[in-house]
C-alpha cells in the first residue's frame, strides 16, 4: 500500500511492539505528539483491524474508546440496533476492552455510569499491568484521556475516518 501512496505514514503493531520499518507503533502516548493533519495513515494491529475486516451488514460501523467516547455515543445513540464488539487479544479476552465495551452500553442505555470509576478499573486491570511489563506506561495514561477527541471515528469502505 505504501508504494500506492509513499507519503503515507504506517502505523502498526504486532503483539504490541511497533512492526519492523512503519513509521510507528500502535503507541497513543507518542501518536499524540504527532500532527497527521491532512495525511493518510496506513495502519494495522493484531485483533483491531482484524475485527473490523470481519463486521458486515451494519449499517454503520463505529470505533470508540475513552478518548472519543461522548462523540461516538452522539452519533450512534439513535440507532435502532447497536452492537458492540471489542477486538481482546490472541490469547483471549482484553480486560480493558470489556470494561470500555460495559461501560459503553451502559452509557447508551441511559444509566449514566462514572466514567472515573472504570477507567481506575482499567489502570488496575491485566491489559495494564502487561501494558507496565511492557515498557508502554505512559500509553495507559494517553488512551484513558476521557473525551480528549471531540469526533467520532468511522470504519467504510475499508478505510478509518473522522465523522463530525
Amino acid at each position: 500500500m505504501r508504494k500506492k501512496i509513499p507519503e503515507a505514514l504506517l502505523v502498526g503493531e504486532r503483539y504490541g511492539f511497533k512492526i519492523v520499518r512503519f513509521d510507528f507503533g500502535n503507541t497513543p502516548a507518542l501518536l499524540w505528539t504527532i500532527d497527521v493533519t491532512h495525511k493518510v495513515i496506513i495502519f494495522t494491529s493484531t485483533n483491531g483491524t482484524k475485527v473490523l475486516n470481519k463486521i458486515s451488514g451494519a449499517d454503520a460501523v463505529y470505533t470508540s474508546s475513552f478518548i472519543n467516547h461522548e462523540a461516538t455515543c452522539n452519533k450512534v445513540r439513535n440507532a435502532g440496533k447497536i452492537q458492540i464488539y471489542v477486538s481482546g487479544r490472541p490469547d483471549g479476552k482484553a480486560e480493558e476492552d470489556e470494561l470500555y465495551a460495559n461501560f459503553l452500553a451502559a452509557d447508551l442505555e441511559g444509566k449514566e455510569p462514572d466514567p472515573e470509576k472504570v477507567i481506575e478499573k482499567v489502570k488496575r486491570c491485566s491489559g495494564a499491568r502487561r501494558l507496565r511489563l511492557m515498557g508502554f506506561e505512559e500509553d495507559i495514561e494517553a488512551s484513558l484521556r476521557f473525551n480528549s477527541v471531540d469526533f467520532a471515528v468511522k470504519y467504510l469502505d475499508g478505510k478509518i475516518i473522522r465523522d463530525r
